[in-house]
């Protein structure tokens, strides 16, 4: 059965025959799409004589009639359907009566009854009760989790059941559901027309809201969403503004729609710049828990992105339990995984199931995808007449390259662009246009096969635009200090302003095992230059996969650059948390200022390792501590730097 978000009108006992018929047909006549005669009397005389006047009621204004439990009837009268409980009849049963064609539902509280009986052949379930309900006063109320759950793990139908009214309809019930059901919000109104209006006109402007393809889609349209007022009262931002940078591409709000679990923000124009860490498990290093842990300890630590670069096996299960745990926006490089899913050699994987790949990614819940397509003939031809004194250092850059070498075709993600497009437009995804070209080497920065797909990537950008794609731009990079603000500068020109994601950029090439400094260093005059979101680099970054410790490092740099850049960029209320940390070092204040730190655990080990004689001060200056001495001598009092 297909639900066109209808009102499923479930009928309430204690009523007289009268009293049924009349309240039941007059919601009809307002706008109910579907009825389950629900009555838990035994008396088949009334049973029947009640199911026969509703079904001729149904027929008259062509709505779908059902009956609660009582298969016998339903198959007696010739009903619809039937909808069962759990301890009802078994739905084999009731199907092998029935007929193919009748329309069954099932009433399905967790995940594994949700996935029985879809498995069983229900053609919708009923899943709830979202809210107490008078119908069922010891039905306890399922969590939005497990509507969620439900939602992404059976395909058929569902309708929200329990203690619905329009007072409590809400975006996120809409979003998960196919039909709402009702009782005693119109069987106990006093003006049934009035209670149905309102339902429906609360349930109508949630569908308005609901009636867009993408974050992007839903600002040309003029429409706030749910996750652009969650960002906006973040960024202490007018969600008006947002959505306006939203529409045209300067922002983006990386949510997939089967992310159901994040806390969504946004990356780009007026934003803070947020921070991205990279995890996943390689052939060389195969340890799930460890992975687990760096999620776990990245999201304490408060990072608002996560990619997984897994490249070894079948990595569906992980990515899919990284997506369930992270409130943070997840992002993939497919083509990584393309190997182990097909397991094939590169060069044998057709250009669909590269998109096969993006496709499942989507189906899992990934909120952006780094692709490399601006790696096409063109471009590859100019890196091959302009040598580099390191090739491409991009792995999935690389890797495309090679594809395209060992085939002979041009890039399937550029030519198949379009069809790309629609996968990204279907879930929300938001495309990252990787650099295969970004240099590797200070010596590689800015020539010509960066700069030639930069042109590219900014024609793509147009492109994805045009389909309601949400874009970012992935940039360098090794870089000299003093060409990172005009890097900035071009591909804010370059690519129209659409926000731009920076590994780095890592401004020497000299200091394997200490990368997180030089990687701060150039991120912090990339943010301040206008870089939106920065790539975390950690110690171990040339030489391994990185370790907890490893992460903690690069996750706490970084930050410490993106801060750094916010302040420039004179991000609204960035300077307050230094006033704040000034402020505490001026009263001497060490409590204030170790929780105010950007690693209080650190600063507190660090304070606690060596204890000052005054606990005002610390060991550095002890008694001649200038914030002390003028603190006294402003205050009148004698400063005692020599006598105890």
């Amino acid at each position: 059965m297909t639900f066109n978000k209808d009102i499923y009108l479930v009928t309430q006992d204690g009523l007289t025959y009268d009293e049924l018929i009349y309240k039941t047909e007059l919601a009809i006549k307002h706008g109910a799409t579907i009825l389950q005669y629900r009555c838990k009397s035994t008396d088949k005389k009334k049973l029947m004589k009640e199911a026969r006047a509703l079904k001729a009621i149904c027929a008259h204004h062509g709505v779908t009639f059902i009956i609660n439990d009582h298969v016998e009837i339903a198959v007696e009268l010739g009903a619809d359907g039937v909808h069962l409980g759990q301890h009802d009849t078994n739905l084999s049963s009731a199907r092998a009566l029935l007929g193919d064609n009748a329309i069954i539902g099932i009433t399905a509280k967790t995940v594994d009854q949700a996935r029985n009986a879809q498995q069983h052949g229900a053609d919708y379930l009923g899943v709830g009760a979202l809210f107490p309900t008078t119908t069922k006063v010891n039905a306890i109320p399922m969590s939005m989790d497990t509507l969620h759950a439900i939602r992404k793990e059976v395909p058929i139908p569902l309708v929200g059941i329990g203690g619905i009214s329009s007072s409590n309809l809400t975006d996120d019930i809409i979003r998960n559901v196919d039909a709402i059901a009702v009782v005693s919000e119109i069987y106990n109104a006093a003006h049934i027309p009035h209670a149905m209006n309102n339902l429906i006109k609360a349930y109508r402007k949630e569908r308005i809201i609901m009636e867009y393809t993408t974050q992007m889609d839903a600002a040309k349209k003029g429409i706030i969403t749910k996750e652009m007022k969650l960002v906006a009262k973040k960024e202490n931002m007018d969600p008006r503004v947002l959505m306006g940078r939203i529409a045209k591409g300067t922002v983006v709000i990386p949510a997939n729609k089967n992310h159901t679990n994040i806390d969504p923000e946004g990356v780009g124009e007026g934003l803070r710049t947020k921070i991205n860490v990279n995890l996943g498990i390689s052939k060389d290093s195969y340890d799930l828990e460890r992975e687990y842990d760096k999620v776990r300890t990245a999201i304490a630590m408060k990072v608002e992105s996560i990619m997984d670069l897994s490249n070894y096996g079948k990595t569906i299960a992980f990515r899919k339990k990284l997506i369930d745990m992270s409130p943070a926006m997840i992002g993939t490089v497919p083509v990584y995984d393309a190997l182990g899913f097909y397991e094939k050699e590169l060069k044998d994987i057709s250009a669909n199931e590269f998109l096969e790949v993006v496709e499942q990614h989507g189906k899992d819940g990934v909120d952006f995808v780094t692709i490399h397509a601006g790696i096409n003939e063109e471009t590859a031809n100019t890196f091959r007449r302009n040598p580099r004194l390191m090739n491409l250092v991009s792995r999935g850059g690389s890797l495309m390259f090679a594809w395209m070498q060992l085939n002979g075709q041009e890039n399937p993600f550029y030519e198949h662009y379009d069809a790309l497009l629609d996968i990204c437009a279907k879930y929300d995804i938001t495309i990252s246009l990787g650099d295969a070209c970004r240099p590797g080497a200070i010596a590689d920065s800015t020539d010509a096969s960066q700069i030639k797909e930069l042109i590219v990537l900014g024609e793509l950008t147009k492109r994805a635009w045009a389909k309601n794609v949400q874009v970012m731009i992935e940039g360098p990079g090794h870089m000299a200090i003093d060409e990172i603000e005009a890097n900035m500068l071009l591909e804010k020109k370059l690519c129209h302003g659409a926000p731009f994601y920076v590994l780095g950029p890592l401004v020497t090439d000299i200091a394997p095992g200490y990368d997180h400094i030089t990687g701060a260093i150039g991120g912090a005059i990339a943010a301040s230059s206008g870089a939106d979101f920065l790539c975390y680099v950690t110690p171990a970054e040339h030489l391994r996969l990185p370790t907890l410790e490893d992460m903690k490092e690069g996750i706490i740099a970084t930050r410490i650059a993106a801060h750094a850049g916010d302040i420039a960029k004179k991000i609204p209320k960035a300077r307050e948390w230094d006033n704040r940390m000034s402020y505490a070092r001026q009263q001497l204040d060490w409590d204030k200022m170790l929780n105010l730190a950007i690693d209080p655990e650190k600063a507190r080990a660090y304070r606690e390792s060596s204890k000052p004689e005054d606990e005002k001060t610390c060991t550095m200056c002890g008694k001649m501590c200038a914030v002390r001495n003028l603190n006294k001598v402003l205050n009148g009092e004698d400063i005692n730097i020599l006598r105890d």
